[in-house]
């Protein structure tokens, strides 16, 4: 019985230093973009190669900060996750992965087409930060709008659009569908 509460007592030990090991990693990959902009900014000769590197960097004024992790820590900072990157993928050069739309119109009337084109128009108007994307899957005609990788950024996206055109509020709601990314 000793023998297995030692046992987990070393389990957790190794469990918590590497929940320890991973938040720092994360904290460093969220302070990367900040360092990064700060490390671009400066007059450098040679640009530093990673983060590692960047706040390794001796600057007058400043102190050193010195970073301690396994090569494969290192190796993998900086790339997309695992996890990640089997939800990118790309089609026709653009990189798309699953996330949410807003459907503003679906019809299969004769003058659906015209109907969406002129919504598109519409909210370009109202709102150009969002872009529009008028499809055909037989005999639907359908006006999404946006690329949202969060519910909570297309559900704002309902209620400013809602609150523009009222008289479109009953057909308006969030999809799930592929969204284009860097756009």
């Amino acid at each position: 019985m000793a023998l297995r509460a030692s046992f987990n007592k070393k389990r957790n030990q190794t469990e918590m230093k590497s929940i320890i090991t991973l938040s720092i990693l994360l904290l460093t990959l969220a302070c990367g973009s900040l360092v990064e902009a700060q490390v671009s900014s400066s007059a450098h000769s040679k640009a530093p190669v990673s983060i590692f590197e960047a706040l390794g960097t001796e600057q007058n004024g400043e102190g050193v900060i010195t970073i301690y992790q396994p090569a494969a820590v290192k190796a993998a900072v900086g790339r997309v996750s695992g996890r990640l990157s089997g939800l990118i993928e790309t089609e026709g050069g653009i990189r798309v992965m699953q996330g949410y739309r807003v459907q503003v119109y679906n019809g299969n009337v004769a003058s659906s087409k015209r109907d969406a084109n002129h919504r598109a128009a519409q909210i370009a108007q109202m709102h150009p930060e969002l872009q529009c994307y008028l499809t055909y899957r037989a005999p639907f005609w359908r006006l999404l709008v946006g690329d949202f990788a969060s519910r909570q950024e297309a559900d704002e996206a309902v209620r400013q659009l809602k609150k523009s055109f009222p008289s479109y509020a009953r057909e308006i709601y969030v999809v799930r569908d592929k969204i284009r990314l860097g756009n």
